[in-house]
């Protein structure tokens, strides 16, 4: 399931959290998490379970401007089912300076 679409703009570490109340039943929870990104050069890192294991967080780390990329989360419960969902990011300028190339052409940070 798509679990939205976000910006992350060049340079940038932000961190998600993710809630999963809305598909564990009573009683159940995350015991495990894994990540994939499926291209470009943006990284997952410190990933963390919520200590009451209805939730967990996790650190999407750069991407080259311009980039646009999924990443796939791999949910697993104490009653052993395993969810898979996806984010959808797009790499935009961190709009700092700007700078002339001296080719005509405009060089985003």
């Amino acid at each position: 399931m798509a679990l939205g679409r976000k910006l992350q703009v060049v340079g940038d570490r932000v961190q998600y959290v993710i809630d999963c109340t809305p598909w564990l039943v009573a009683g159940e929870t995350i015991v495990a998490v894994a990540f994939t990104v499926d291209q470009g050069t943006a990284t997952v890192d410190t990933s963390a379970i919520a200590p009451d294991g209805l939730s967990f967080s996790f650190f999407l780390n750069n991407g080259t401007f311009g980039e646009q990329f999924n990443v796939i989360i791999e949910q697993t419960t104490s009653l052993t089912q395993i969810r898979y969902d996806h984010m959808e990011f797009f790499v935009e300028t961190n709009g700092g300076p700007t700078y002339v190339a001296g080719n005509d052409y405009l060089m985003l940070s």
